[in-house]
């Protein structure tokens, strides 16, 4: 699997790391990352970047602001496992 970013001013998180979306209070892993103005779709997101994750453990994917994505000890205080 390839994993792309096509938004060069990002600098959160990068794919494969797992980031907690405090918008789901969901814990992923993060996919990608993309410019929503590169997209085909509306993701639904506020903000310039949106972020495309996938459960630890498989499941289904959802999207989120990428810039509100933060590392999860930053959230719950401890790595999360």
């Amino acid at each position: 699997m390839t994993i792309r970013m096509t938004d060069s001013g990002y600098h959160g998180p990068k794919p494969g790391e797992r980031v907690y979306d405090p918008f789901t209070d969901r814990i992923g892993v993060l996919q990608s990352v993309h410019s929503v103005e590169d997209l085909l779709f509306d993701p639904e997101v506020d903000g310039k970047r949106v972020a495309f994750l996938r459960p630890v453990g498989g499941g289904i994917e959802w999207t989120a602001n990428a810039d509100g994505l933060r590392f999860p000890e930053t959230e719950h205080g401890q790595q999360a496992g």
